[in-house]
């Protein structure tokens, strides 16, 4: 399967001390607009480490997304995932996510702040050794 893009981002994991958060709770705050939907992890095509954790939260809006996430682990990617709807993106307990690059990007011809579909590509770092 072919690839997004080819550049590599590295970060560090920041250090959040969420107890500056006391409303957020268990879980953070409550959105009604946030669908409970589909979880899809991206894992590497050569070593299988889990990379990112793709949420989605709104199926039904009109946006085709394929993403794919570069692996800290091996240097390696994931094979692309066509995902319908809005969504985010989070950590693993192996890799966290340190950059997104957006390309590709088709927008509604009337109103150009509605993606319709865009090609994501997420690089990620090794937090953890994969076994």
């Amino acid at each position: 399967m072919g690839s997004l893009d080819s550049s590599k981002n590295r970060g560090s994991r920041p250090d959040i001390n969420i107890t500056e958060f006391p409303d957020l709770g268990e879980g953070g705050a409550e959105n009604p607009s946030i669908t409970d939907g589909e979880h899809v992890i991206l894992e590497c095509r050569h070593c299988n480490a889990p990379l990112v954790d793709v949420w989605v939260t709104s199926p039904e809006v009109v946006m085709v997304s394929r993403i794919q996430a570069s692996c800290g682990h091996c240097d390696n990617k994931s094979f692309i995932k066509t995902v319908h709807g809005k969504f985010y993106v989070g950590e693993t307990d192996y890799s966290l996510v340190s950059s997104v690059q957006y390309n590709n990007i088709e927008t509604d011809e009337i109103d150009r702040s509605i993606v319709l579909s865009q090609d994501v590509l997420l690089s990620t770092v090794k937090i953890k050794d994969y076994v």
